[in-house]
């Protein structure tokens, strides 16, 4: 998800149908590096503030410096490996 611009009506959708058949989300908030780290935190905020759906996590990413690519590799491995 474009940590820039809202949520659309496909990206609700999408977690709605996680949440109906009880998958975990991980949500990443893409460009996050065309914003200040003060920004994008409040933004991440914002957002888990309007999606308090359970079993949601969220994180900042940018594929363009790498950032967070660790933590989403950690919480892929999660999920495929998880016993």
């Amino acid at each position: 998800m474009d940590i820039r611009r809202p949520m659309t009506e496909y990206d609700q959708q999408m977690l709605e149908y996680c949440q109906t058949c009880h998958l975990p989300v991980h949500i990443l908030l893409n460009k996050s590096d065309k914003l200040s780290r003060h920004a994008a935190l409040k933004s991440m905020t914002q957002i888990k503030n309007q999606l308090p759906f359970p079993n949601t996590s969220f994180q900042l990413f940018s594929a363009l410096k790498s950032t967070g690519v660790d933590i989403a590799r950690t919480k892929l491995a999660e999920w495929l490996f998880y016993q």
